[in-house]
C-alpha cells in the first residue's frame, strides 16, 4: 500500500519529509568484541594463550581484561567445557579402577 507525501507550504522545499534510513552493514555476530580474562598463575597458566579460529590468529594476555572477537571467546569457552568433562572423565575411571584393584586385593 502506498502513502501519499503531503507537502504544505511549511514543508514544500523540506527534503527531511521522508527520512532515509542509513543502511548499516550486517555485522558477523563472531566479529562482536567481547571482554575475557583469563586464569593466571604461577605454574601451568602463566603463558599467553593462542588461539586460532579459521586461519585468524590472535595471541591473549592472561590475568587482565581483554576485547576478544566473540568467535575467540567462543573457542576459548569451549575448551574451558571440554577441560572439565574430561577431568571429570578421569577422576570417574580413576574411582572406577581404585574399586576394581581394592575388591582384587581384599584378604579372604
Amino acid at each position: 500500500m502506498a502513502t501519499k507525501k503531503t507537502v504544505t507550504p511549511e514543508t514544500e522545499n523540506n527534503e527531511d519529509l521522508w527520512p532515509v534510513a542509513e543502511e548499516t552493514p550486517a555485522v558477523d555476530p563472531g566479529e562482536e568484541l567481547v571482554t575475557v580474562q583469563l586464569f593466571k598463575d604461577n605454574a601451568r597458566y602463566n603463558e599467553d594463550l593462542y588461539v586460532a579460529v579459521n586461519g585468524e590468529r590472535i595471541l591473549i594476555q592472561r590475568g587482565v581484561p581483554v576485547q576478544v572477537k566473540r568467535k575467540f571467546a567462543e573457542v576459548i569457552e569451549h575448551s574451558m567445557t571440554q577441560d572439565g568433562m574430561a577431568e571429570n572423565m578421569m577422576r570417574m575411571l580413576s574411582e572406577s579402577y581404585d574399586r576394581a584393584t581394592a575388591e582384587k586385593t581384599k584378604p579372604y
